[in-house]
């Protein structure tokens, strides 16, 4: 993906996409760590 060609809002929308990816994924660890029983 050309980030330079892209409009500035997209560019936005795909780096806040990422970045609730990335706390959701972050969030699951922190649950898996804390209670290491309760992780799915």
């Amino acid at each position: 993906m050309n980030f330079n060609r892209t409009p500035f809002f997209l560019r936005t929308l795909a780096i806040d996409q990422i970045e609730r990816k990335l706390y959701q994924l972050l969030d699951i660890l922190d649950i898996c760590i804390s209670g290491l029983d309760g992780c799915y």
